[in-house]
């Protein structure tokens, strides 16, 4: 008898894969934590000793607010139960407060907002399996092992610290009622986002054309696209008038922006993201050494630009351009064009075959365009990578062709995060923890997922529609991976060098990963707009094809 059978059954399978994921969290309980977490304490401690008004105008701690409204609120909410918990921790201060029932709490909230991106997938799911040509039955559990043992979630959430999967649900529910076409719920969804983390503006643009096309122009009648778009414009000015109302009324929405986009702190973060902005960095800094050796650059300046110094803030490059805000918004712009012209290609209706070719439609936008943000934009985190990868994985489990692009990125971007945790006693487990979810997400992608009951080779046709040279490139720049471990991590910190180049190993880190990102970028476009259909190879088929009877002569 099949194991995953009954809604009852996989809903109990589907609970424990959690639990044993919440056990497993558990233990970085009082491990390593970054300054996020005082960030985070800060905030909930500002949001419940003071009014709103002075919510983004106080500055005693260095962390100040910069997150917009309705994550404060979700901040004070939580302070509520958490003053009971220890009065402390809602007290302002400079110095950093962690408490033993600080720390609990705090890593305790993190786990249970969490569960909103479980719940959001088996809504998605569950819609995917009754309204579309998926069958994502026998997929559901793959799925939630590996957004449950997420690497890059345990990382920056549960170790590093941060609410990356609470925000993250949200996105998935906002993804659910659009494949649903229930789009007033979606658009008011993703506004809620919007106004809880202002990092998913980029992802804006792909929100509103697959509304507007899918549900404002369904109908061609004048009155029908009107009805429609006030429907959904009210919903969104509603949203955003309850979020940041307030402050417009109070006068504080210039100081409130200047929190939420702080472009004096320059193009890249003190570690640089692994995107376009450290190959073009790392280029800069080779001309400067070729022009001492082969002077050819007219005018240098007088103090070159140091951009390796771990400091945030503004840089001038030295013989290329600076980049400037303009200029990185202009070009994620013109990186994210293909994919909203791929969101005009919605069919309407509630056809299996519509759904399912909406679904994949609307993740490919979203996909291309937190991937353009995150190659080009302006002063990227590397944890926004995040972003990219749920929704990508997402759609490798739809459409088979992506699986080795979402396996590629998947470990680029994952291999990304291990500078975050730079202590040597979880150093083990982090390291343990990568190769374990790189081998279970290879099974999961190349075995589990098979095509029509086949178990194709990675690099396949089933498994990618990308020049089979690339991919073979592809894996030799993944195996490329463990040298450079090995040079960043053991061999060159007892090196001489170390304390004289000490940003080195982040810079090889950023540019060897950023390399790889980049380059999938435009394979990922070729993926997309190939001759193969939407869904990759063989996605539509239940069941391996039955074969014909021949008649009796």
């Amino acid at each position: 008898m099949n194991l995953i059978t009954g809604p009852f059954r996989l809903g109990c399978y589907y609970v424990l894969v959690i639990l044993s994921a919440i056990s497993l969290k558990l233990l970085f309980l009082f491990g390593y934590r970054s300054t996020d977490f005082e960030v985070h304490r800060n905030w909930k401690a500002l949001t419940y000793s003071l009014p709103v008004a002075q919510w983004y105008l106080e500055s005693t701690s260095e962390w100040t607010l910069d997150y917009p409204p309705l994550f404060a609120w979700f901040e004070r909410i939580l302070a509520q139960l958490g003053v009971y918990i220890d009065p402390n921790l809602c007290v302002i201060s400079k110095k950093p407060y962690a408490s033993t029932a600080t720390i609990i709490y705090l890593r305790g909230t993190v786990i249970l907002s969490e569960i909103l991106l479980f719940v959001a997938l088996w809504r998605l799911c569950k819609i995917l399996s009754h309204n579309s040509c998926f069958v994502m039955k026998r997929k559901l559990i793959p799925m939630v092992i590996l957004l449950a043992f997420n690497y890059g979630l345990i990382i920056v959430d549960h170790i590093h610290f941060q609410y990356n999967g609470f925000l993250l649900g949200i996105l998935l529910l906002s993804v659910s009622f659009v494949v649903e076409n229930r789009f007033v719920a979606a658009a008011m969804m993703f506004t809620i986002l919007f106004s809880m983390k202002h990092l998913f503006m980029y992802v804006a643009p792909v929100f509103f054309i697959h509304i507007l096309v899918g549900y404002c122009l369904e109908k061609p009648t004048p009155f029908k696209f009107v009805s429609r778009l006030l429907k959904c414009g009210l919903t969104v000015l509603g949203v955003t008038f309850v979020s940041f109302g307030p402050f417009v009324y109070m006068g504080q929405m210039p100081q409130l922006l200047s929190r939420l986009f702080p472009f004096e702190r320059g193009l890249c973060h003190a570690y640089w993201a692994p995107n376009a902005w450290a190959l073009y960095n790392v280029v800069d800094k080779l001309l400067i050494v070729l022009n001492s050796q082969y002077p050819f650059a007219s005018t240098m300046p007088s103090k070159p630009a140091s951009m390796t110094g771990g400091l945030v803030g503004e840089i001038q490059h030295s013989i290329l351009l600076s980049v400037k805000p303009l200029h990185a918004s202009v070009l994620t712009f013109v990186g994210m064009c293909p994919f909203l012209l791929q969101c005009t290609r919605v069919q309407h209706g509630l056809t299996k075959e519509a759904v399912g070719r909406n679904c994949v439609q609307f993740l490919i936008g979203l996909i291309g365009a937190a991937w353009s943000s995150f190659l080009f934009g302006w002063h990227v985190h590397e944890k926004a990578v995040l972003v990219i990868l749920l929704p990508l994985n997402l759609l490798a489990a739809v459409a088979p062709k992506y699986r080795f692009i979402a396996f590629y990125v998947t470990t680029l971007g994952h291999y990304s995060l291990i500078p975050l945790i730079h202590t040597t006693a979880e150093r083990p487990a982090v390291v343990s923890m990568l190769l374990t979810y790189t081998a279970v997400h290879w099974l999961v992608l190349f075995r589990l997922y098979s095509t029509n009951g086949e178990q194709p080779k990675m690099g396949d046709k089933a498994h990618c529609a990308t020049d089979p040279l690339l991919v073979h490139i592809g894996r030799l720049h993944l195996w490329g991976l463990l040298p450079l471990f090995v040079f960043t991590h053991l061999l060159f910190p007892f090196s001489v060098y170390s304390t004289r180049f000490p940003f080195l190993p982040l810079m090889l880190t950023s540019v060897y990963v950023g390399f790889g990102l980049c380059i999938a970028f435009p394979c990922f476009v070729l993926c997309t707009f190939s001759e193969d259909n939407e869904f990759g190879a063989s996605t539509t088929a239940k069941y391996p094809p039955k074969r014909k009877k021949l008649k009796a002569q």
